[in-house]
Parts: structure tokens; sequence; C-alpha cells
């Protein structure tokens, strides 16, 4: 073997020997430094902040939970009188209806409840004017309390039953509630209805369509 070759591998062992011393030394420094406390990283901050945002947009929605009042088979008055008043408020064969009509067992009403998170202005109107026939042209009223679950209270002029609005034409709105509370607030409405002595035979009936709007 030549003498060049003896120098070459002579060199890679020294390398080899001073690469191994190196990474020895290392390794002790560092045992030495954790077990000081020392820490064997550094950097940045060891804390920091992050934020979450979140929307919520305005939902007006209403929807009717108890959409029919039926009146049942009424008769006219037959006393002498122009007419007699049917509210669905009362049950049959008391008070103002004084057994007319065959229906209202019990109280019947329309129950509004606002399903959105926002305050509505509601307003109803009806197809409808005359919902008997006859002479009386102001046949059909209606008006509103809150609901009787205190819970659902929707409105706050209170349970003011004798505050009726008269529906004197067709397609008009008319007012039911102002700033209508929700989510899950209700109103109930109620119906009058004037029933003339000259009546008109026959199944009659009115729809009443109501619409939420945004106050202001």
């Amino acid at each position: 073997m030549m003498e060049g070759d003896y120098s070459n591998r002579a060199l890679a062992y020294i390398l080899l020997v001073a690469l191994l011393i190196s990474v020895a030394g290392t390794l002790i420094t560092l045992n030495k430094m954790s077990s000081y406390g020392v820490p064997l990283i550094s950097g940045s901050a060891t804390s920091g902040q992050g934020t979450a945002q979140v929307t919520m947009g305005s939902t007006l929605s209403i929807s009717i939970i108890t959409s029919a009042i039926d009146f049942g088979t009424c008769r006219p008055n037959v006393s002498g009188q122009q007419y007699t008043i049917l509210s669905s408020n009362e049950i049959n064969n008391s008070g103002a209806n004084e057994g007319q009509c065959t229906g209202l067992a019990t109280p019947q009403n329309m129950t509004i409840q606002n399903e959105g998170n926002s305050y509505a202005n509601v307003s109803v109107n009806i197809n409808q004017a005359n919902l008997t026939g006859g002479t009386i042209n102001r046949s059909i009223f209606f008006t509103w309390v809150n609901d009787t679950a205190l819970s659902y209270a929707g409105c706050y002029r209170g349970a003011n039953s004798s505050f009726w609005v008269n529906f004197t034409s067709a397609g008009t709105d008319y007012t039911t509630c102002t700033n209508f509370t929700g989510p899950t607030k209700r109103i109930a409405l109620f119906l009058r209805v004037w029933l003339p002595y000259d009546a008109t035979t026959g199944t009659r009936s009115a729809t009443l369509t109501f619409t939420a709007r945004t106050p202001g």
C-alpha cells in the first residue's frame, strides 16, 4: 500500500474522532444546562391572543298557531231586535251570544306568535267585511289580548276585550300589535260578528291575513 493511502486514512480517522468528541461535548453541555433549569429551547412569547367574532342578524317572522274560529250554525234573532252580537271570547248561551250559535262551547281565538328575534308591528286585513250578509254593514270586528299564559305575553296594551275594531273595508290593514316582542311571544285575536235579523242563509267564511313589519 502506498504512503498516500495511509495518510488519507489517518486523516479520516482523525475527523471521525473529532466529530464524535464534538457531539459528545454538545450533549454533555445541554444536559448540564437542563439540570440547572436553563430552558433548552428559546424563542418568542409563550402566550398569545386570538379573536372569535359572531354577528347575529335580525329575523322578522310570525306564525299563526291557532288559525280558525268557528261560530257553528247560527240563527237570526227572532225577538224583534235588528241584530244579535256574537263574540268568540264568550261561550255560547252566555253574554251577548244568547244561544244563537251551536259553536263556541269554549271561547275561540286566533293565536299569533312572534318567531323572530326582533320587534314586529303586526296588522290584519280581511277579504270581506260583511260576513253574515243582510242589512248590517258593520258585521265583523276584532280585538286582541295577550296570550293568557303570561310567559307568552307579547304586547302590553293589556287584556282589553272591550276595545273592538270594525273591519269597515276589505283588504285594508288594521293594526293589531305594535312592538310585538319575540321570540315565541303570543297574542290572541277574537272576533265579534253582528248577526242581523235578515242574514242570508248558507255557510259564509272570511280569510284574515296577518302581516309583520319592522317598527319605525
